[in-house]
């Protein structure tokens, strides 16, 4: 994703955000408002596309981890389809380290991913190979953050063992 459009869906992100929780969210372009760049400031220098990665991540986790209401559909839709569909599916990773850090945040993706063991992707388009990546990869977030012996004692479904 190029740095304009990067900087455009953070601000999409950030509106959303604020509009969702009924506080004010100021309508204007990211160039002007500066409560938005205040906030984008907190994650570092703004001329740096690492920044943005940041903000963008840490404000969609919250977002996702504050109206998630199906584990199972965040992962399929909002880990894996959305991503995929509008060019961000790289910022996975730290997407997964951002949403890790919420109370209960591991407990959704491992809730998620059994039920998708359970019931399956009806009505997705996931591919087994982009399961098995996305398992992969919070499997490795989950260690990064320290969560190994919830990870040892829960498993990872649909982690295949080489991917370990």
């Amino acid at each position: 994703m190029k740095l304009t459009a990067l900087k455009a869906k953070t601000y999409e992100t950030w509106q959303t955000l604020h509009t969702v929780a009924e506080a004010f969210a100021q309508v204007s372009t990211p160039q002007y408002d500066q409560v938005f760049k205040q906030e984008v400031r907190s994650y570092g220098d703004l001329r740096y596309k690492a920044t943005w990665e940041r903000a963008f991540t840490a404000l969609l986790a919250k977002l996702l981890y504050d109206y998630n209401d199906d584990n199972r559909t965040l992962i399929l839709l909002h880990f894996l389809e959305y991503p995929q569909a509008e060019g961000h599916s790289y910022l996975r990773p730290l997407l997964l380290e951002q949403f890790l850090m919420f109370p209960y945040g591991f407990d959704c993706l491992i809730q998620g991913l059994q039920a998708i063991a359970q019931y399956g992707t009806a009505s997705y388009s996931t591919s087994v190979f982009d399961l098995s990546t996305f398992a992969h990869e919070f499997h490795t977030a989950a260690v990064r953050a320290g969560r190994t012996a919830e990870l040892t004692a829960t498993g990872t479904p649909l982690l295949v063992p080489s991917a370990a």
